[in-house]
């Protein structure tokens, strides 16, 4: 139904003032067809807008009603948006702590495995205790990134059910969404919903993103000390 632009200017009268949301402020024509919905900002704590029904109150016209309708449409949209970006903020919020504990340990495994190659120590028991080092430190890696791939998974299933919503009126890549949060999240090791299909902080099967690659870091570095045992004959 065409509104006019007429009723749009008196989408504030006291016939309709008692159907409208509390976010609702006004109304305007948006080009040919098209209607912009005015509104105080929703949190995406606030009960979802429930359009009313319009068709029990005899006072209202066609028009009216169309108003009224496309107002709860256009807020409907708008707190979808703002209630992805909250449980967005609030699993990476939980996150943060997750992505800098995988941070450390990775960087941990990376010095005790550099610490392989320091030849001040070149004693066998120097090189056996910086090689008991490295698999604790791997261990630590992968529990670390097992951690964080829960955290990520739960972002990775929040992401694809709000994606349509966070997607209405601009485009942004899941970093930027959380920036809006306050979190840093540039960097960050998250797939897609199947990417964690099997996987947990216990599971050694059915890995995540982060852990898969924590296992081919640990894969690289045992590969790499394999072939010095073999050339050096310390097997």
């Amino acid at each position: 139904m065409t509104v006019p632009d007429s009723a749009l200017t008196s989408a504030k009268g006291d016939h309709l003032d008692r159907h409208h949301h509390p976010h609702f402020v006004s109304m305007q024509p948006h080009g040919e067809g098209y209607v912009q919905v005015l509104h105080h900002p929703f949190t995406g704590a606030e009960s979802a807008p429930r359009e009313p029904e319009t068709y029990r109150d005899p006072a209202l016209t066609d028009v009216d009603r169309e108003i009224i309708r496309r107002e709860y449409e256009a807020l409907s949209a708008v707190w979808e948006k703002a209630r992805g970006s909250r449980e967005l903020g609030l699993l990476a919020a939980k996150a943060l702590p997750l992505w800098q504990g995988w941070t450390r340990a990775a960087k941990s495994a990376e010095a005790a495995y550099a610490a392989l190659t320091d030849d001040s120590t070149l004693d066998s028991t120097g090189w056996h205790a910086r090689t008991l080092r490295l698999v604790e430190a791997h261990a630590a890696m992968l529990a670390a990134a097992r951690a964080f791939d829960v955290a990520g998974s739960e972002i990775a299933t929040a992401y694809d059910k709000h994606s349509r919503a966070l997607d209405y009126g601009d485009e942004r890549a899941l970093a930027e969404i959380l920036a809006d949060s306050g979190i840093d999240a540039d960097g960050w090791e998250i797939g897609f919903p199947h990417d964690y299909e099997g996987s947990s902080v216990y599971s050694t099967a059915g890995a995540g993103p982060l852990a898969r690659i924590a296992e081919q870091r640990i894969a690289q570095h045992k590969e790499n000390l394999r072939q010095v045992a073999e050339l050096t004959g310390d097997r």
